[in-house]
């Protein structure tokens, strides 16, 4: 285990932010603004190579959007941009459990309401689920294992599950996590 450590370059780092998935790409946010000179302070100040991102193609399609907010900021920095996220496709040959085929295995009835017990069951089942996707994203992140790269992704993944930093383990990257920041879900910062 040591020597896997000391094999690694030690120069390249993962920085790990979790946010709310509406400041990835609703620019009509309080603070989209300020969310987008976060991320390109820190791109700066970290030396970053790679902004990657829980979001992919279908997402843009799906929510009428030209481009994420970190994508633009890849852009506007000429940084390399990559979306992690597998397609609909995609997710159903890793064996992904959507929120909505939890619900029904559990028995819960429409509508559910964001932070109700049922909502927050179907969580907890779905977290059980995340190293499949988190897998996938490491893979897609696996030929930049030499550079900086800012991953952004959803808090849940660092703040209340373990799988995503066990799995940047085994895969061999260092990590760091950034201060929990942009996490209200239509504005607030904590």
């Amino acid at each position: 285990m040591m020597e896997d450590f000391q094999q690694r370059n030690l120069s390249s780092m993962v920085y790990l932010l979790g946010i709310s998935h509406k400041f990835q790409w609703k620019k009509d946010l309080p603070n989209a603004r300020e969310f987008k000179d976060y991320l390109k302070k820190k791109s700066k100040s970290l030396k970053i190579d790679l902004i990657a991102e829980e979001f992919s193609e279908e997402g843009l399609k799906k929510n009428k959007i030209k481009n994420t907010i970190p994508q633009e900021v890849a852009e506007d920095l000429n940084i390399t941009h990559k979306f992690c996220e597998p397609n609909k496709e995609d997710l159903e040959k890793i064996g992904w459990i959507s929120y909505g085929k939890i619900k029904k295995r559990l028995g819960f009835d429409d509508p559910i309401l964001a932070g109700s017990p049922e909502d927050k069951a179907i969580i907890k089942e779905q977290r059980k689920f995340y190293y499949i996707r988190e897998t996938y994203w490491l893979k897609q992140l696996e030929q930049y294992k030499n550079k900086n790269i800012l991953f952004i992704c959803g808090k849940d993944h660092i703040h209340n599950s373990n799988s995503l930093k066990s799995l940047l383990n085994e895969f061999g990257f260092n990590y760091k996590i950034l201060p929990q920041r942009f996490t209200g879900w239509w504005g607030g910062i904590k």
